[in-house]
């Protein structure tokens, strides 16, 4: 059982595990204990949540209490969580935050026309490496307004560790770890990569999506397929 003071002993020697355990009692159930657990604590599990399901947690939770959470992420992992709650509920706790914390966030959240940044989705489906096939197919399966072909292994400080094809997920045991899976050194590119390099890695490496990275490695978003054609297009008739 979660501690709801701050970490257990069990706890503390298994974050990834304490984490998993949160993502199966729901949103719901982990906004609350997230807003009874000590700041530092809360912050950890946080960060180690798949970021659909860190997200919604901020939903379960006082507004004030989900700012400070978020003021305790690095920004580009907080305005990612901003990025996937509906619009409404996303703005009003961008507008709550200090002024310097909110441009900040609002500057990662638009990025200029004809780039990565601009084209890509910050809902990027995102997985530790310990997550099994298992959980992971489940948690996809409630991803119905998304089309996913690869899905982005991330380690506790949000960096990209590596990816897995969709067709690769479906055709494993249920208690495979995505770690297992994955192909190491995947292709990315930055929020500021020009449409015209988007156009020329879509075209020699046939991909189906690529991942996008920060300065730190750290996972921003993800260009899928239908952006990337549309960036050729793009680049076709400009």
């Amino acid at each position: 059982m979660l501690a709801l003071s701050g970490w257990s002993a069990d706890e503390a020697r298994h974050p990834d595990e304490a984490a998993r355990t949160l993502e199966r009692l729901g949103a719901k159930q982990a906004g609350q204990v997230l807003s009874q657990t000590r700041n530092a604590a809360a912050s950890e599990l946080l960060r180690r949540l798949n970021p659909d399901d860190a997200a919604l947690t901020l939903l379960h939770m006082p507004d004030e209490r989900a700012r400070e959470l978020l003021l305790s992420l690095d920004p580009a992992r907080a305005a990612g969580l901003l990025a996937r709650l509906p619009a409404t509920e996303g703005k009003e706790l961008l507008e709550g935050l200090p002024r310097h914390s909110r441009e900040e966030m609002a500057e990662i959240l638009v990025f200029p026309p004809g780039t990565a940044g601009h084209l890509m989705d910050a809902r990027v489906t995102a997985f530790a490496p310990s997550t099994t096939v298992g959980q992971a197919l489940i948690h996809i399966r409630g991803l119905n307004e998304r089309r996913i072909t690869d899905v982005m292994l991330s380690n506790e400080e949000g960096e990209l560790v590596g990816v897995v094809a969709l067709q690769d997920l479906v055709g494993a045991q249920p208690d495979t770890l995505l770690s297992v899976l994955t192909r190491r050194d995947p292709s990315f590119v930055t929020p500021m990569t020009p449409r015209e390099d988007l156009v020329e890695l879509l075209t020699q490496r046939h991909l189906t999506s690529v991942p996008v990275v920060d300065a730190q490695n750290r996972l921003v978003g993800i260009l899928r397929h239908a952006a990337l054609m549309d960036a050729a297009q793009q680049d076709a008739i400009s």
